[in-house]
């Protein structure tokens, strides 16, 4: 009489998971855009102390520290808006409340 084997199934590891890619809420600090951020648009509820008036944000054409990289910036007093473009180098920010991605 013939023997049969047990049925044995083979089953493939899992897949690697890719990394989350570039975060879509910035803190404060210099953020190089689609690495450390996701290009897009951005708002934030304005300074995180009631204390201060004001927060700044600044969207940079280099990381150089030198004021000629300064795209375009801002000091809001409350919410506000800001898109960072694909083509921006970073995004600058301090004092203000977290910033969220929005579109």
């Amino acid at each position: 009489m013939p023997t049969t084997e047990p049925h044995v199934v083979t089953t493939a590891p899992p897949a690697p998971t890719t990394a989350a890619g570039p975060a879509t809420e910035i803190a404060p600090g210099t953020y190089v855009v689609g690495v450390d951020i996701a290009a897009g648009t951005y708002r934030t509820k304005g300074p995180a102390d009631s204390r201060v008036p004001f927060c700044y944000w600044a969207r940079l054409k280099d990381t150089s520290g030198n004021i000629d990289a300064i795209t375009a910036n801002g000091n809001p007093q409350g919410p506000t808006t800001v898109t960072v473009a694909a083509t921006d180098k970073a995004f600058e920010t301090s004092g203000c409340s977290t910033w969220t991605k929005v579109g």
